[in-house]
């Protein structure tokens, strides 16, 4: 039996690239079991999807790895043929993970970003047998793919990994209609770190764009953090079409939601990432992290940015304390992502530039 310890607690779109992966590498290999170190929300997330047998090794989001939650992580079997920590973690903290499991193998991967973004997750020589890095042009998901075929038989990636029917059952918000045609919004931001979204007056001049020429309602989603920011948009809209369901849903209902939206309009987030794996229609805004790299493998999807000397600064000191006031974000015309509404349905539409903005289809390959 080879034993595969998988590295990765992170978002809600990175779980769902892993279980992709996962996937493809069980059907490929009998004889394996893959013991997977992730987040605690990652758990609800692998329940409705049909990824098995799987071995989750959750951890509180709020510690992080450290001394605090090892009990997690040493329930990992020891001797391991291989442990690969995913790129997007800091390999210089995850590094002394070696010393608690012991693997055979202990592999790091690091994000296709310049070195100046990531030479403070750079780990000193000897913590990890080999570091991946330098594969550009490769979007996250079949970046881990050719890493990890190193190591193992992967084969074809399969994205049908939800099992929609456990989603369907699940109910929804009280007093929410489901069965009305509505759009899903989705501004990835927080109270702590309003980073990867546009401001408040940008996303309340979208929304007024929105009700005025649409017959839609506007549901907002996040996480609790995110309920302050939301409110701050939608007070100054007058129309009862605008729902805040931030903090409100469990990650199933969070699903089912998006599932039976017309469009998902989101940044570089985890409700994103599930709209893609879903091949909704849908919009995605990038600024501080690369769009290469994380736009949804999803044909349906449309992805706007612009382009800075300064961007992608994600895993940088500015993407944290931004000197350009987050620019490449907040400069993205309101017209682009109003205009890609309509471009979406518009097969044949591949790219083009609105104000300033590269407005792109999404690709399989």
């Amino acid at each position: 039996m080879y034993n595969f310890i998988a590295i990765h607690p992170a978002g809600l779109g990175d779980t769902l690239e892993d279980l992709i992966l996962f996937k493809a590498i069980l059907k490929s290999n009998e004889n394996i079991k893959i013991h997977y170190i992730c987040n605690y929300f990652s758990k609800e997330l692998i329940d409705i999807s049909n990824v098995r047998p799987l071995y989750t090794h959750p951890i509180n989001k709020k510690r992080k790895i450290n001394i605090n939650n090892i009990k997690e992580i040493i329930s990992c079997p020891k001797n391991a043929d291989l442990a690969y920590v995913f790129p997007g973690m800091n390999l210089k903290k995850i590094g002394p993970l070696k010393y608690f499991l012991y693997p055979k193998k202990y592999i790091g991967a690091l994000l296709d970003y310049p070195v100046r973004n990531l030479k403070h997750i750079i780990p000193k020589n000897n913590m990890f047998d080999k570091v991946h890095y330098g594969l550009s042009g490769y979007q996250r998901l079949k970046l881990n793919k050719y890493y990890l075929s190193k190591y193992m038989e992967i084969g074809k990636l399969d994205f049908n990994i939800l099992n929609n029917e456990k989603i369907l059952n699940d109910n929804l918000i009280e007093d929410f209609n489901s069965k009305e045609s509505y759009i899903v919004i989705h501004i990835g931001s927080s109270h702590e770190y309003p980073i990867r979204s546009l401001g408040v007056k940008k996303w309340q001049q979208l929304i007024n764009e929105i009700i005025q020429h649409y017959s839609l309602k506007v549901v907002f989603v996040g996480d609790p953090n995110e309920v302050v920011i939301i409110n701050k948009i939608i007070n100054s809209i007058d129309s009862n079409n605008v729902i805040n369901l931030a903090g409100k849903t469990s990650i199933k209902q969070l699903a089912k939601l998006i599932l039976n939206a017309k469009i998902v309009i989101s940044s570089d987030s985890g409700p994103g990432q599930i709209a893609g794996i879903m091949k909704k229609k849908q919009i995605m805004l990038f600024g501080p992290t690369k769009h290469t790299l994380a736009n949804p493998i999803n044909t349906n999807c449309i992805k706007i940015y612009r382009q800075y000397e300064c961007s992608p600064c994600y895993e940088s000191v500015d993407y944290y304390n931004c000197p350009y006031d987050s620019k490449c974000l907040n400069e993205i015309s309101i017209e682009s992502i109003f205009e890609s509404i309509a471009l979406v349905a518009k097969t044949n539409f591949i790219k083009t530039i609105i104000d300033g903005d590269f407005v792109e289809r999404c690709f399989s390959d």
